[in-house]
């Protein structure tokens, strides 16, 4: 058998550049929702420790959870998107009120906000006041 030859890096680029450009939105569109797909995972996997503990400690939890799930998504809409699906039904099953995970949301975005160095605005306020980052 004659072996095969890996396509090289300009082999790729060429057949990138052999399709269509009306394929590329679409490819997009499936991409990214893929992608909240795995972040949705990984968000309903951060969240099953909480049912092995008290009620009284979950919104704590919760807070660190969404402090965390912010590094990856500074957007507030984004992270709101990604995970308030899975944190309400959490609630609700564990019979925790609904404004402890919206608390829970708002406290952890807050507080991480201000460090998140993957945030637009925390990396731009330094630079509009001149701090030198070197």
């Amino acid at each position: 058998m004659a072996s095969k030859e890996v396509a090289g890096k300009d082999t790729v680029a060429r057949l990138f550049e052999q399709i269509p450009h009306t394929y590329v939105l679409p490819f997009l569109i499936i991409d990214v929702a893929a992608l909240l797909t795995y972040i949705m995972i990984v968000v309903c996997y951060l969240l099953q420790p909480l049912a092995y503990i008290p009620g009284e400690f979950s919104g704590t939890l919760m807070v660190i959870i969404k402090t965390f799930i912010t590094f990856f998504v500074p957007s507030g809409s984004g992270q709101a998107m990604v995970t308030m699906p899975i944190m309400v039904p959490v609630s609700a099953i564990l019979e925790i009120p609904l404004q402890v995970a919206v608390l829970a949301f708002q406290y952890g975005d807050g507080l991480s906000t201000m460090f998140t160095p993957t945030l637009g605005a925390t990396m731009a306020a330094p630079g509009v006041a001149r701090v030198c980052y070197g």
